[in-house]
């Protein structure tokens, strides 16, 4: 085994032992114990030694988290005074897609997302295609719909409203879907060039792996003084038809507006 190769198995065990340290510092004595036990299972089959493990990390650059404000007209968003609960809905998605969290603050639609700087523009880019889209669209389904009324009088506030429930329910799912399958394929191509064996990996802990950079964001979270945002209801009742409409739309409307940017 060549040194390079030894010291990518090393910094992979020194990452997962700091995981297992991390979750066991706020309580996740479960996920802490799954951590150890692959890092142990690494370290005895390699034959690694806890000089090489701690050498690994040794210079290593970590990403800051940040926290950054959108701004809604660079990206052809109108400004309100008023929270938006479907946006804020798709920007839970985005963020949590791309393993950040998001904030919210009252008299304003505008969201700030919490995360490495990279993570954080991608939700943003993600978050800001989808509010466009959303916005265009259900208005485009409002008025074809108002267009095919025999009745013009009637009651067709509940439309728009539930088209966009059915919207965000849908990609909320796709987004979630989305980071599944790419977290498990960040996992596998490393340890299948590493010649770590199926005995030493499982798809469960791959995905575990990833919830580091999570613990830093909430990490992050905890040195601020946040308030808990008042939830927004109320509105129009529900429109099985609009639910409909936009479930068929968040299906097949692209997750992000720019080539090369994952959702």
């Amino acid at each position: 085994m060549t040194d390079t190769k030894r010291e990518r198995l090393a910094a992979t065990v020194a990452k997962l032992r700091a995981h297992a340290a991390s979750a066991e510092t706020i309580g996740s004595e479960e996920e802490a114990a799954t951590f150890a036990e692959h890092a142990a299972a690494m370290t005895i089959e390699h034959a690694l030694t806890d000089a090489e493990i701690a050498a690994s990390t040794e210079g290593e650059v970590v990403d800051p988290i940040v926290q950054v404000r959108v701004d809604l007209a660079a990206h052809g968003i109108r400004e309100t005074s008023k929270r938006c609960a479907w946006a804020e809905r798709i920007a839970r998605s985005a963020a949590r897609s791309n393993l950040c969290r998001f904030l919210v603050r009252s008299g304003t639609n505008t969201p700030w997302f919490v995360g490495t700087a990279k993570d954080v523009e991608t939700s943003t880019l993600v978050w800001a295609h989808l509010v466009r889209t959303g916005e265009r669209l259900s208005q485009r389904a409002y008025r074809k719909h108002r267009s095919r009324l025999a009745d013009p009088w009637e009651d067709t506030r509940a439309y728009r409203a539930s088209w966009l429930n059915g919207y965000c329910d849908r990609l909320g799912a796709r987004l979630k879907a989305a980071r599944v399958n790419a977290i498990a394929r960040a996992n596998a191509a490393p340890q299948r060039a590493l010649g770590i064996s199926s005995k030493t990996s499982n798809p469960q802990t791959a995905l575990m792996v990833v919830s580091g950079a999570l613990e830093r964001v909430e990490q992050h979270l905890k040195g601020l003084r946040l308030g808990n945002a008042r939830a927004i209801g109320g509105g129009p009742t529900y429109d099985a038809g609009g639910y409909r409409a936009g479930q068929k739309a968040g299906a097949s409307v692209g997750m992000t507006g720019r080539r090369g940017i994952s959702a």
